[in-house]
């Protein structure tokens, strides 16, 4: 399977990633406002080309997804259904079958083991159920 033929549902004991949802759109909000958590992160992620996380969303699986630009999914706590932050493949070269992963949670979610989980699920679904022979993640410090 091609990475950009569904949206995957992908879940652990305590996370799961999904499709993000207009109910998101507050949190994405405090997610996207708060410098520390893009302090080093690029200026052109997608859910920051967008002052309104309503029309983010509704463009989200259209034209980013149709394009191949970036899947973004939600990452959620299952206690309590809570959100936590953002996990995106991007950077896909379908030839050479590689993508890149990034993630970025809400300040709160920092220094609970969630992303190391993320990755996890992440990798996990593209070794086991897409094409992907190579993965890549960039470090900003």
């Amino acid at each position: 399977m091609k990475l950009f033929d569904e949206i995957p549902y992908l879940e652990n004991d305590r996370i799961y990633l999904k499709r993000v949802d207009i109910q998101d759109t507050d949190v994405l909000k405090e997610l996207t406002s708060n410098e520390r958590v893009y302090r080093y992160l690029p200026t052109f992620l997608y859910e920051k080309q967008y002052e309104d996380m309503t029309e983010m969303i509704s463009r989200l699986y259209g034209e980013c997804f149709r394009n191949k630009e970036s899947l973004i999914l939600g990452v959620y706590l299952k206690k309590g259904n809570e959100f936590c932050g953002l996990a995106e493949y991007y950077g896909y070269k379908d030839h050479i079958h590689k993508i890149s992963v990034g993630y970025r949670f809400l300040e709160r979610q920092w220094g609970k083991g969630i992303a190391a989980e993320t990755v996890s699920l992440m990798v996990g679904y593209l070794y086991g159920k897409t094409d992907i022979e190579i993965i890549t993640a960039s470090t900003m410090i």
